[in-house]
């Protein structure tokens, strides 16, 4: 065989021009101008893909937020309501949900930056700074701990406190709302909205139409990232109406001490169900995120 190109990389204060002129004339030396291109080319999956990520678990971590101060808003909806009759204002009840979902989010949030530091440390470590490309020779981590840090642990700070306050604003609305005296009596917590099945099913039609659609931005395929969103919301849109076609299926079934236990408290904590199985739907629609991202990496 022959070679055709070799790549030669000069040492520092050796002048490219002059070093070049110096070869044969059957020599050819030209710079490599689309190294850089090459190599962001190759790194734009990861970016946008791992940004992409960052959105969801944003999501996620927002909606488990919602979904764990709605549920402890129901259980303790007697004690809100005993000392709504006791004399704490309406305003005073939004505020301390507010202040639940508050603490929530810094803890979160301080534990989410930590996390998210030592694990670009460790990949950085094992993968190098090209993230396994060998397209670069600094492995180290410490080009983690070179970079302006602060600046951006502060917005994902404040992003993370925000999303966690908004997911607190509907329980604090419904302690707000509460009559305390009508609660107390056993009327409970009054029923939430929920969207149609039908609207569920349009949402996962729609996402299931944008899965097959080609990229359309700068060969992002942004239609795919929408269909994911659609198809999430789709599946939580229909959680109430699975909640309610399993609770008629044990209205069917034969009549039993145990049954009608379990029938009776599917009635009366159908919201509390629903939360339930609607975290569980997202977080498990995270996971499926991180491992289609990672096969997708490893195919390319």
């Amino acid at each position: 065989g022959s070679l055709d190109r070799i790549d030669v990389q000069l040492t520092a204060g050796v002048d490219a021009k002059a070093w070049a002129a110096q070869l044969p004339a059957r020599w050819q030396a030209t710079p490599p101008a689309d190294e850089g291109a090459r190599l962001s080319d190759l790194t734009r999956s990861y970016r946008v893909n791992l940004g992409l990520l960052a959105l969801m678990a944003l999501f996620t971590g927002s909606f488990l937020v919602y979904a764990v101060l709605s549920l402890a808003t129901a259980q303790r909806l007697p004690q809100w309501a005993l000392v709504g009759v006791l004399g704490v204002s309406a305003r005073m009840r939004w505020r301390l949900i507010l202040t639940e979902g508050l603490v929530i989010g810094i803890l979160g949030t301080a534990l989410g930056l930590a996390l998210g530091v030592g694990l670009a440390a460790g990949a950085l470590k094992l993968m190098g700074s090209d993230l396994g490309l060998h397209g670069a020779n600094d492995s180290s981590a410490e080009l983690l701990f070179n970079q302006p840090l602060l600046l951006p642990a502060a917005i994902y700070g404040a992003l993370g406190l925000a999303a966690a306050l908004v997911a607190a604003l509907a329980p604090a609305l419904t302690v707000r709302r509460i009559a305390p005296a009508l609660v107390l009596k056993g009327l409970g917590l009054p029923a939430g909205r929920t969207l149609p099945g039908w609207a569920g099913l349009g949402l996962l039609a729609l996402g299931a139409g944008l899965a097959w659609l080609p990229p359309i931005w700068n060969d992002t395929p942004v239609a795919a990232y929408a269909a994911m969103f659609f198809l999430l919301m789709g599946g939580l849109a229909l959680v109430p109406a699975l909640v309610q076609g399993m609770t008629a299926l044990l209205s069917r079934l034969p009549a039993g001490a145990l049954l009608l236990l379990a029938r009776e408290r599917s009635r009366d904590q159908a919201t509390e169900a629903r939360l339930s199985l609607a975290g569980v739907l997202v977080a498990l629609t995270l996971a499926v995120a991180m491992t289609v991202m990672i096969g997708s990496f490893r195919e390319s």
